[in-house]
């Protein structure tokens, strides 16, 4: 079972404005497997393009109603919105065409990741679909890079 969403304005997240700061819409997907015959298939994996103060308040500083978070992220200097969780790789246009066309298997190296696999590492999410290619290792993974307020990355 697998879920996505986008979190900002319907202009980011559709991609209609070619010019639009595409930094500012927050992908969000989760899937998760509950199979009480092969416990071994049990996971829950969930994917995001980039966690930071920037993102978040950027995504909802362009929703129309939400000033507020426009005028905060004006307002704050550089190394509070560069705080949060970044993917290991910068993927640029990849992670665009990963969400958009289902014949592109997911780096996840292009996205923050936290997974559970409780019974063993799971290699393909889903065999019927060729879009989610997942390797998950056994137990709790998380994969991204932390950056605190500029000083610590890591």
């Amino acid at each position: 079972l697998g879920a996505s969403v986008c979190i900002g304005s319907q202009l980011n997240c559709e991609g209609f404005l070619p010019d639009s700061d595409q930094s500012n819409k927050i992908i969000l997907m989760a899937y998760i497997s509950l199979d009480t015959l092969v416990p071994p298939n049990n996971y829950f994996v969930a994917l995001a393009n980039e966690l930071t103060a920037d993102s978040i308040l950027g995504a909802f500083g362009d929703v129309e109603g939400m000033g507020v978070f426009k005028d905060l992220h004006e307002l704050l200097p550089a190394f509070i919105l560069n705080t949060g969780f970044t993917p290991l790789e910068d993927c640029g246009d990849r992670t665009s065409e990963m969400l958009e066309n289902s014949n592109t298997p997911i780096d996840k190296n292009c996205f923050v990741s936290l997974s559970f696999a409780p019974f063993g590492e799971v290699l393909d999410i889903d065999p019927t679909t060729p879009e989610v290619e997942l390797s998950l290792p056994q137990g709790i993974a998380i994969s991204g890079q932390v950056n605190l307020f500029d000083l610590v990355e890591f």
